[in-house]
């Protein structure tokens, strides 16, 4: 912007806009038309694999919260350092599957977010959903993806949820016999375990 643009803008204490060039008009409207492509770009699938990758994080938040008694220690993990670390503390096999499946809707969230092409999501997505109805097979016969999804995403993060819960539950009986034998003081109760209040 000139100088004299810009003394003339804010002259009288006014903030006025410098009028439009012909340059700045395109430039703005291919911005725009940038953003809305984008934003047309989020079908109903690639909402839902975001909320899938968010609440697959939340889930692993909460087994890492449960699983290691200094857990609010940890700093600076993202996605997939906590998936690794929830793996080395899950024996459980059929967990472990589920793991699986958590680590391919992040593969799907990562294509969607950057705009890989959708063939490359699609394909991912049937990935998973073929996993999952493998490893967790079931009786549903829904043929939306999206809906399927959805549907395979709540089953198998409810059911991951539900085996860190009892692992947690067992190592605290276990370090429970433990502690008394050394006479130890047992964990600390007040960390926060599914269906069960503070």
């Amino acid at each position: 912007m000139s100088r004299s643009l810009l003394e003339g803008s804010l002259a009288n204490g006014e903030k006025k806009d410098p009028p439009e060039t012909e340059e700045d008009r395109i430039l703005r409207e291919k911005a725009f038309k940038k953003w809305m492509d984008a934003y047309e770009g989020v079908t109903p699938l690639v909402t839902t694999v975001v909320a899938a990758h968010f609440a697959f994080e939340v889930t692993l938040d909460g087994a890492i919260e449960m699983l290691l008694p200094n857990s609010s220690r940890l700093r600076g993990f993202g996605f997939v350092q906590k998936l690794s670390l929830v793996r080395a503390l899950m024996p459980d096999e059929k967990a472990a599957k589920a793991l699986d499946l958590f680590e391919i809707v992040n593969e799907i969230r990562n294509h969607a977010a950057h705009r890989n092409s959708k063939a490359t999501v699609d394909g991912l997505v049937a990935k998973f959903l073929s996993q999952a109805d493998s490893d967790f097979p079931t009786d549903s016969k829904l043929r939306n993806v999206e809906k399927k999804f959805r549907g395979r995403v709540q089953y198998i993060g409810g059911y991951f949820n539900a085996r860190v819960a009892v692992m947690y539950k067992n190592s605290k009986l276990n370090y429970a016999k433990v502690a008394d034998k050394n006479h130890r003081p047992p964990l600390d109760d007040t960390r926060n375990v599914p269906g069960k209040t503070p």
